[in-house]
């Protein structure tokens, strides 16, 4: 069971990742929730308009993972996200510029589906970065 839980989480990181919203929402049990570091909650829906948001402007996406950890029911993936601008992001016209988010996400499994999960992500979002806004 631990070698599918992994790959359960992994397939969530890389749907995102090639911008597939059905295919992540596939993933997930019908009341899933994503906890924010801030205390904020995503849905989803909104997951899935994150994922289609990022699709067109960063169409290929690298993505690394730096630890992997399965415990039981759950998955923790620290992974590193490499974002070339080639598309139209909100108002900005494609600038070529690469970014990073690196992100930490736990998921609790139930049923083969992922149940909930939390997230920290660092740098929080990819439009200061696209700006030149420093990070802090």
């Amino acid at each position: 069971m631990t070698e599918q839980h992994a790959v359960l989480g992994r397939r969530f990181m890389q749907s995102y990742a090639v911008g597939d919203s059905a295919g992540l929402l596939a993933l997930l049990t019908q009341d899933w929730v994503l906890h924010e570091e801030d205390g904020s909650l995503t849905s989803r829906q909104l997951i899935a308009e994150i994922t289609e948001a990022h699709r067109v402007p960063f169409p290929e996406k690298e993505l690394d993972y730096v630890h992997e950890l399965v415990d039981g029911e759950f998955v923790m993936h620290h992974v590193r996200f490499t974002f070339t601008h080639t598309g139209r992001y909100e108002d900005l016209e494609p600038t070529g510029r690469v970014v990073h988010l690196s992100e930490m996400v736990v998921h609790h499994l139930q049923g083969g589906l992922i149940a909930e999960s939390w997230r920290m992500t660092y740098p929080d979002g990819l439009y200061d970065q696209l700006v030149g806004t420093p990070v802090v």
